[in-house]
């Protein structure tokens, strides 16, 4: 008897934990506070399905096919059918059909495929656990490359889907998506960033000259590589500065900000998938801290377009409050990072897309982090703030906002921004009481790049730069046959000095009338941008100026777009805390002298 209380009660909901214990009944859980949104019935049943689906031994021929099939289908369906059932008001009988329909034969054949069967009862499962301590739930392994891949597409494509849906039943939400694609099609329209695009771009394609453009300006670039560390590299900086460790245990909680999908592509180590069975318990192992200490969760895709989703977490090891956000992992979100248009923002100018998204994380959970920071247990912790991508870029604008409205008053604010594109410019003349904030903001952030990464050189000023070079390119190749530039292109014949000429010139000249380009040329408002470059396989951290590093062009290589990854910026910041890093900036230092000289 006393045996079956204990199992009723390990399996019970947390409201019958609760009535049988005062202390719990007592004290909210953090399951069930306001901030977290109450499950449907569909969804409860599909999520108990996804659990169900994990609780079984597979044979390993059968482990790809539920990792990557039914897996990633259950998961769809949890986020399209409950907003489905609650528009036509049949929550109950969705549920009902789903448990019954697809549910019941999944879990039977799980029965029959399984090679060992659940520990659903306590005294089976110590008892196993005491006699074969190996033998427990099953082990998730760290995907490859590839597999790291599909699930990146796998969670855009989840989280898109959801986006979708959101805008199909909320017609404002619908309206915001047609402002948004009207208002950047007049803006670019207006500034003339459309006509250099459609010159620089479009006129090759329609000749069949964009990819030998592209390819010779990828060409030229590489033989500029050496002198960019040059260029950007600030040696009045040290390597303290750049705060990898912390930087590192940060970017942890930035990507764990994209959900169980892209924490799964970037663990490192075999770990028990019951580590993943939650986005609170995936948050928690990916972060290194105990599930209690995630906070807040606002967690869930399709809802309004202005709310990132985002979580707070607390940090003991470093005594840190981390409000981590998260980056573009939706239709909304490459929406918001289009409406690159600058405005008016906390006495300067801001990238009007992120500079509202900022105000809508405040506005969402402003008052509820600021209410945390006030607590006794909380008085001596840091309030961090982290994001990678459009999180990045929010994280350095609401930063900004925090300081120079002065919204958390009696804790210190640090910001860590990976990947962020330039957000921010202001007067650094004016002695205003809110550009003195303002530079205190940027004394606490720290902005990290990694390798060829294009977003953080992302702005209207780089992509009036690159279309000035693929058109001096085009114009040169006007003249050149094809044939000519096939030799060029496969590497048979070098590139003719007169186009390096021509495409370092016509950089030249634009930096020199850049004033006149661009109204406001926006840079990561940060005391330092950390460039963590490879080289010969080896990773080396360079302190870099905010607006030296804006000045870089977007590097053309086939790893632009993967070099923007979460997984390959904690793979870096690891390889560098090992100290797997060499002197590789040294060596480049050396050539490039060597070469000028």
């Amino acid at each position: 008897g006393l045996h079956q209380f204990i199992a009723a009660f390990i399996s019970s909901p947390p409201s019958l934990k609760e009535s049988c214990d005062p202390i719990m009944a007592s004290t909210p859980s953090p399951e069930t506070t306001p901030e977290t949104e109450i499950m449907s019935r569909t969804e409860q049943v599909l999520q108990t399905g996804r659990r169900d689906l994990w609780k079984y031994h597979l044979p390993q021929y059968l482990d790809p096919f539920r990792e990557f099939i039914v897996d990633p289908s259950l998961k769809f369906w949890t986020v399209v059918l409950p907003p489905f059932a609650n528009w036509i008001h049949a929550d109950g009988f969705m549920a009902s059909t789903v448990s019954i329909i697809s549910l019941g034969p999944m879990r039977f054949l799980l029965r029959i495929c399984a090679t060992e069967t659940p520990q659903d009862n306590p005294r089976d499962a110590a008892k196993r656990q005491l006699l074969h301590p190996s033998a427990g739930m099953p082990r998730f392994r760290p995907p490859s490359d590839f597999a790291s891949s599909i699930r990146g597409f796998f969670a855009f494509s989840f989280s898109a889907a959801a986006d979708l849906i959101g805008a199909l039943v909320n017609p404002k939400k619908m309206r915001k998506w047609f402002d948004a694609i009207g208002n950047f099609r007049a803006y670019i329209h207006v500034s003339g960033v459309g006509a250099e695009l459609e010159e620089s771009m479009m006129k090759p394609l329609l000749r069949g000259r964009l990819l030998d453009n592209i390819k010779m300006l990828n060409d030229i670039q590489r033989l500029q590589d050496e002198e960019r560390v040059i260029q950007v590299k600030d040696r009045s900086l040290s390597r303290d500065i750049m705060e990898l460790e912390k930087g590192s245990a940060m970017m942890r909680f930035a990507t764990s900000a994209y959900g169980v999908e892209m924490i799964k592509s970037a663990i490192d180590a075999e770990v028990h998938v019951m580590e993943l069975e939650s986005e609170r318990q995936a948050i928690a192992f990916h972060c290194n801290i105990e599930p209690d200490d995630v906070k807040l969760l606002k967690i869930r895709d399709g809802g309004d377009m202005m709310t990132l989703r985002h979580y707070v977490a607390v940090d003991h090891k470093h005594k840190s409050v981390v409000l981590a956000l998260r980056g573009t992992l939706s239709i909304s979100g490459a929406l918001i990072d289009m409406q690159a248009m600058d405005c008016s923002y906390c006495s300067g100018r801001a990238h009007q897309g992120i500079a509202e998204m900022a105000d809508g994380v405040w506005n969402e959970s402003g008052e509820y982090l600021a209410k945390l920071m006030q607590m006794e247990a909380y008085k001596d912790y840091d309030l961090v703030i982290t994001g990678h991508s459009l999180g990045g870029g929010t994280a350095c604008l609401l930063h900004v906002k925090i300081y120079v409205e002065n919204l958390i008053p009696n804790n210190r604010v640090l910001c860590y921004a990976f990947a962020p594109p330039p957000t921010f410019c202001y007067d650094q003349n004016d002695d205003s009481k809110e550009c003195r904030a303002i530079a205190e903001a940027m004394t606490n952030c720290i902005g990290y790049i990694h390798d060829n990464d294009c977003v953080p050189h992302l702005s209207v000023a780089t992509i009036r730069r690159l279309s000035t070079l693929m058109d001096t390119v085009d114009n040169y190749n006007e003249h050149v046959w094809f044939w000519k530039r096939g030799l060029i292109f496969w590497g048979w014949k070098a590139i003719p000095q007169e186009l390096i000429d021509n495409v370092t010139k016509a950089q030249k000249e634009f930096n020199e009338n850049a004033d006149k380009c661009v109204d406001c040329e926006m840079i990561i408002p940060a005391k330092v941008v950390v460039w963590m470059k490879k080289t010969n396989d080896k990773f080396d951290a360079i302190p870099c100026q905010p607006k030296t590093m804006a000045s870089l062009n977007i590097f053309m290589c086939e790893d632009m777009v993967t070099d923007h990854m979460p997984e390959q910026y904690e793979d870096a910041l690891d390889a560098l805390l090992e100290g797997t890093a060499g002197a590789s900036s040294t060596e480049l230092d050396e050539a490039a002298k060597k070469k000028a000289q």
